[in-house]
């Protein structure tokens, strides 16, 4: 008798659970699509890494992108970079998600507005290449400085010139004698221009001396239209007239315009021109 009440009371509460499985099994497959949408949407926007350098050229779309795909669905989407929001430490896009490939792109099913930001940009001067120093942080190649309604990326104003040196640098660790060892060099004075938010902001300008003879490279630098060095500034007497040293030079500084400015101009008693080495800006605050 005891038996036949439990196997009359798990029927009572297998049965429901039973109907609740066979209603939610029509829906199930719908979910699951949905479901494998949004999460390649997600994914295809958390691979929009905002601290490449070359982040207009991987992830601003002209046409669909048609090479999402799960069990043989195409997920077509589209991305598009606000070139009006988007600066040297934030980038703005809008990654659009389309049903099938013969949708308008001006008519995607939905969107997810992408905001990808950083606190500081490190670039090395004269080499194009990226570098991961000796505490793995990113260095973005040199490039011309560029400011158009389909593109914008920091750079170099002032082309000159670029050379290199194989000798070791001091006071600095091995990995990152690569970051001096390189530099942009100018008759006429260097020109580096970053598009910036309003606000303020820490320069850091990497120096040495490598030529080795060179004792009278005398250079002024000027932020946002403002001398910062008292006297005028030599690498080679900054390290205590020392040839292959390296030496970095801090300064804040207040943008107000949307451009962040770095001149180094060639002193009038200077026997050399101007280099530079690296550019590491941070940000210290935002103005709303």
């Amino acid at each position: 008798m005891e038996v036949l009440l439990v196997m009359a009371f798990l029927s009572v509460m297998i049965l429901p659970f039973t109907l609740l499985l066979s209603q939610s099994s029509g829906l199930s497959k719908g979910t699951y699509i949905q479901s494998t949408k949004n999460t390649f949407f997600s994914s295809a926007a958390d691979q929009m890494d905002g601290t490449r350098q070359d982040y207009v050229a991987a992830f601003h779309d002209t046409t669909m992108d048609t090479s999402l795909a799960e069990s043989g669905q195409t997920l077509p989407v589209m991305n598009i970079v606000d070139f009006t929001n988007t600066d040297a430490f934030t980038k703005v896009s809008a990654l659009y998600y389309y049903t099938n490939t013969t949708d308008s792109t001006n008519s995607p099913k939905s969107s997810m507005a992408e905001y990808k930001t950083t606190d500081v940009v490190r670039m090395r001067c004269g080499l194009s290449t990226a570098l991961l120093d000796s505490a793995n942080q990113l260095w973005w190649g040199d490039q011309a400085y560029v400011k158009t309604a389909a593109n914008e990326q920091p750079g170099y104003f002032v082309t000159g010139t670029t050379s290199s040196s194989a000798t070791n640098v001091a006071n600095t660790p091995a990995a990152d004698d690569p970051i001096f060892q390189n530099w942009r060099e100018s008759t006429t004075g260097l020109d580096y221009r970053f598009d910036v938010p309003a606000g303020d902001y820490n320069v850091q300008l990497y120096f040495a001396e490598m030529s080795g003879s060179a004792t009278t490279r005398y250079m002024n630098i000027v932020l946002e239209g403002t001398q910062v060095n008292t006297g005028v500034y030599s690498p080679y007497a900054a390290t205590g007239n020392n040839y292959y040293v390296a030496n970095i030079q801090s300064y804040d500084v207040t943008v107000s315009d949307g451009v962040l400015n770095i001149n180094i101009n060639k002193d009038g008693t200077a026997g050399s021109n101007p280099r530079i080495s690296g550019i590491v800006v941070k940000k210290l605050q935002i103005q709303p």
